[in-house]
């Protein structure tokens, strides 16, 4: 699966069409993507992207999704491929 269809999953979860999801639904739509991420990594996307207990995707995702279609991870401006395990 690709990252461009994060959006699209994260759309199909969003029951509500406000561009956000609980917590648990977007760690679920990531990971339908094969998308994992470590505790601490997955705690500092949310405090990030958080409103109370929901998360903004689209924040999330003009944050964090370079042109390449690459995850830029949160600290010194690295990539990984959404292949990588955390």
């Amino acid at each position: 699966m690709q990252w461009r269809g994060l959006r699209s999953e994260f759309g199909a979860r969003d029951a509500r069409g406000d561009g956000m999801l609980s917590i648990s639904e977007f760690r679920a739509a990531l990971g339908n993507k094969g998308i994992r991420l470590g505790t601490s990594e997955f705690e500092n996307v949310v405090s990030r992207h958080a409103v109370g207990n929901s998360v903004k995707y689209n924040d999330f995702l003009r944050d964090h999704l370079t042109g390449e279609g690459r995850y830029n991870t949160l600290g010194g401006g690295s990539s990984m491929n959404r292949s990588s395990v955390f």
